[in-house]
């Protein structure tokens, strides 16, 4: 067991690293070829997917990985539950902005980009959907290659569209890079997908539900205050501080997030994986120890990364951009400590799910949705955008510190 945890992530880091790589190349290519206003664009639409594609699934993929691939039809559940999702939301939202002629002046997106918006997400849903059907067949090399083909597929479109001259290319070549992973995953999980409409499917969706309606209570709650917290940010800048604003925040959580999840998002996944196995064998001492060997080193890996981000990062961006990206610069310096501390509980976050301790994350990403609003609000009403990054940063990090001690407290009782 020791030997396959070592070789699974060995094989999501390596996807990790190439994907991440070329996600870093992409940032840099994609801050050269075009200006904030643009990128501030791109990110709003990027955080809507994101946070409606939580929505959309309402957590109904977590059960593909919790059964280990016994049962089959589960895949079939998620994928109904999603798509019903979308329609009803696709629906409410046509008709809403259909009737609001200030819809843009409100969140300074066009009513066109927040609808594609809305299947960007659908794609994000399914994506994730197969993805969970992978994660619990162990094939970690389908869930690498598909980290791989998502990001290169997504630059390779945006600068396409951007030589061609076609509008929105930073979105429209997001959406077409989703789109070649999705088919990707596609090809890979067809034969499992069941969908029969008819009254008995629909009765077994309501039992999924049942089933696991921890998962889908708690779980999407917590998710979705998750998302928004951390997402929402982009939205609230370009509606209160424009769109260059927003690109400067996008630059530099991209610059900070990238290559910190070069570390949590590989081992997340297998730890996500095995963690459920230790619980349900009741193996807590293992757990604990487990959980300590990820904590160790991821953060003292994501550590030495952070350092020759302080220590190299303005040369480099003054070297490749002159100025242009300054103000990203120190927006970098001040969220530092928060980026550090989530990305180091990242991993194990995964505990609020196989422990049942979703009201932990719930009362967190509450805690910091308020206070990124407060954030905001604050920095609007003395014009000075840094007082907000700041309220963010600290407040965001006082929250994961509470709650990265909080868990390994029980990790600790439970290993008595």
């Amino acid at each position: 067991l020791k030997s396959q945890l070592q070789k699974n992530i060995a094989k999501l880091f390596t996807a990790t690293f190439i994907s991440q790589g070329i996600s870093v190349l992409s940032s840099l290519l994609l801050a050269y070829f075009f200006i904030p206003d643009e990128i501030g664009v791109f990110s709003a639409v990027i955080a809507f997917s994101a946070i409606f594609s939580i929505i959309f699934s309402l957590r109904s993929e977590y059960p593909i990985v919790l059964s280990t691939g016994k049962e089959n039809n589960y895949i079939s559940y998620s994928l109904s539950i999603s798509i019903i999702s979308f329609l009803v939301i696709f629906f409410i939202s046509f008709f809403l902005i259909s009737s609001f002629s200030e819809f843009e002046n409100l969140i300074g997106l066009s009513k066109s980009l927040f609808l594609l918006s809305l299947f960007i997400a659908l794609k994000l849903t399914v994506v994730k959907i197969f993805q969970s059907s992978v994660i619990s067949k162990s094939r970690f090399d389908i869930l690498s290659l598909s980290k791989v083909i998502n990001v290169s597929a997504i630059i390779l479109f945006q600068l396409l569209f951007f030589f061609i001259e076609i509008d929105n290319s930073l979105v429209l070549g997001f959406s077409c890079g989703v789109l070649i992973n999705l088919a990707y995953l596609t090809s890979y999980s067809i034969k499992e997908i069941r969908l029969s409409l008819n009254i008995g499917f629909f009765k077994k969706i309501k039992e999924y539900i049942k089933t696991y309606r921890k998962i889908f209570s708690f779980g999407t709650t917590a998710d979705f205050f998750n998302s928004a917290s951390s997402n929402i940010i982009p939205i609230l800048l370009l509606s209160t501080f424009g769109k260059e604003i927003a690109g400067f925040y996008f630059f530099a959580n991209r610059v900070l997030s990238v290559p910190l999840q070069l570390i949590s998002s590989s081992t997340s996944t297998v730890f996500f994986q095995k963690g459920s196995e230790l619980v349900e064998n009741k193996k807590f001492s293992n757990l604990k120890k487990l959980t300590l060997k990820f904590q160790f080193w991821n953060g003292l890996v994501m550590f030495i990364i952070l350092i020759f981000v302080i220590l190299f990062l303005d040369d480099l961006l003054n070297f490749f951009f002159d100025e242009k990206w300054n103000k990203s610069l120190t927006f970098i310096y001040i969220l530092i400590p928060f980026f550090f501390v989530r990305s180091l509980f990242s991993p194990i976050s995964n505990l609020m799910e196989i422990l049942n301790k979703n009201d932990y994350g719930l009362i967190l990403n509450i805690s910091i949705l308020l206070m990124n609003l407060i954030a905001i609000n604050v920095g609007f009403f003395y014009e000075d955008i840094l007082i907000s990054i700041y309220i963010i940063s600290i407040s965001g990090l006082i929250g994961y510190l509470i709650i990265n001690v909080s868990f390994m407290k029980l990790i600790y009782n439970k290993a008595k």
